[in-house]
């Protein structure tokens, strides 16, 4: 996936491995994430926005609790120079890294098996 300026529902759920209803019903609700709308009143999700969800996945993969989450989350989004949100950004370069070498051995094995 290209980094881009805004980002589509479905390229975010694909990107964080996760059910769009995910996003949307749980974590935009529950943590009370604001996502901008473009013209046609459609859900544009920023790189911030995309981090911001991946510290929540990061943070439940390690079992914290949704109010544990909560008390974070701002802390999260204020720092400047913060070592989680780092962590957080590395993971989500790894994981695109890794679907781009998936596609790319997918291509390649079936490049040679049709020779």
């Amino acid at each position: 996936m290209d980094i881009k300026r805004y980002y589509k529902l479905s390229e975010v759920a694909e990107l964080l491995s996760l059910p769009q209803k995910t996003i949307i019903y749980q974590w935009e609700k529950t943590f009370n994430i604001d996502i901008r709308r473009n013209k046609k009143n459609r859900k544009k999700y920023t790189i911030e926005n995309i981090k911001t969800f991946q510290y929540i996945k990061l943070k439940k993969d390690m079992g914290w609790s949704d109010i544990q989450i909560r008390k974070n989350i701002n802390n999260y989004n204020s720092e400047q120079e913060n070592p989680e949100k780092n962590k957080v950004e590395a993971i989500l370069i790894l994981e695109r890294i890794a679907k781009e070498i998936e596609i790319f051995i997918s291509l390649s094995s079936s490049h040679f098996n049709s020779k």
